[in-house]
């Protein structure tokens, strides 16, 4: 229990934390014997640790949609899976940067303008963090097309996240 919260307190990388749930998962697995004193854990307060960590774990969330059956579409998707994790990254830090300077949230096209991305690529990436749980829509404001968008905000679970990727 104390490697992962170690782990998370120095912010490591997702990987790592993954390798640190499998270990702790063994632990757990391993018969329990009240005088091993390697083996002396609250059980039920590292399950529920491990279980919290995993929840902030998404090992496909940057994951882009392809094709299964094209061997060019699987392999251009690929090539694709780091500009989507950047460009989900900076739709992250500029939330949480609008949510330090007091503003209401942004819709789909505020966050367009404010980072230059086309519609298809910041709504893509905006339904990967919101089903996530990184962001929530929380109301809706006006576009300059007249209709309605969602206004999303960065959730504890993106802040964490951030804090996370930025160790």
């Amino acid at each position: 229990m104390s490697g992962l919260r170690t782990a998370v307190h120095q912010g490591v990388k997702l990987m790592d934390l993954l390798k640190e749930i499998a270990s702790l998962r063994a632990v757990m697995a391993l018969p329990y014997a009240s005088n091993d004193s390697a083996v002396m854990v609250d059980r039920a307060t590292l399950s529920a640790l491990c279980n919290a960590a995993e929840s902030y774990l998404q090992p496909d969330l940057f994951a882009v949609p392809h094709q299964k059956k094209s061997a060019t579409s699987a392999e251009a998707a690929r090539k694709w899976r780091p500009k989507a994790k950047t460009n989900a990254m900076k739709i992250l830090v500029h939330l949480q940067r609008v949510e330090w300077n007091g503003h209401k949230g942004l819709n789909r096209e505020e966050v367009c303008k404010d980072l230059g991305m086309l519609t298809q690529t910041a709504t893509g990436r905006l339904n990967v963090l919101k089903g996530a749980g990184y962001i929530e829509a929380r109301g809706r404001r006006e576009a300059s097309t007249g209709f309605e968008q969602d206004v999303y905000y960065i959730t504890q679970k993106g802040r964490d996240f951030l804090a996370l990727e930025a160790a």
